[in-house]
């Protein structure tokens, strides 16, 4: 019998389309969806917050008058993360189902490796979500590739388990 590999088309209907896997529980895209940027470098915008109250007023008498916030402009270079993963000949021809004796599993097998990068790509995508708003600065060092960020959030924003 001739082994079946899935299709292109076949993969990511699955990967796309799973449920119950480990992505579900990740919640940094329901607040911060991803925009893909076809470019090698990267541009945003950074509003300043607006902090204080609104103050006490005399009737008769102009109001007092409050800064707008700031906007300013930042670019950056992007970061590039890939990996892959290799099947020899070897693990395909003898992969066997889970809990058979000897039922093949060569197919599953792709789409096995095919769930498990996808769902390492979800974990940096997530990581690269909260990094920032915990940290005030995305930093990279690693497999030679140095890579950092600082979104120079105030102060004031700085969240530690000592924050109250």
């Amino acid at each position: 019998m001739a082994l079946q590999f899935p299709t292109t088309q076949e993969l990511n209907f699955v990967i796309r389309n799973r449920s119950g896997a480990n992505v579900a529980n990740f919640i940094g895209r329901s607040f911060c969806p991803l925009v893909p940027v076809y470019s090698k470098d990267i541009e945003y915008d950074v509003l300043s917050p607006a902090f204080g109250m609104t103050q006490a007023h005399q009737i008769g008498t102009n109001p007092k008058t409050v800064q707008m916030p700031k906007m300013e402009t930042k670019r950056t270079g992007t970061a590039y993360w890939k990996e892959t993963l290799r099947l020899d000949e070897e693990k395909l021809l003898y992969a066997r189902q889970a809990g058979t004796l000897n039922e093949r599993a060569a197919r599953d097998l792709v789409f096995q490796g095919g769930l498990q990068l996808d769902t390492r790509l979800e974990t940096r995508i997530e990581w690269l979500t909260w990094k920032p708003i915990i940290d005030g600065i995305l930093a990279i060092n690693e497999n030679n590739v140095k890579y950092t960020v600082d979104y120079k959030l105030p102060d004031k924003n700085d969240i530690s388990a000592a924050a109250t």
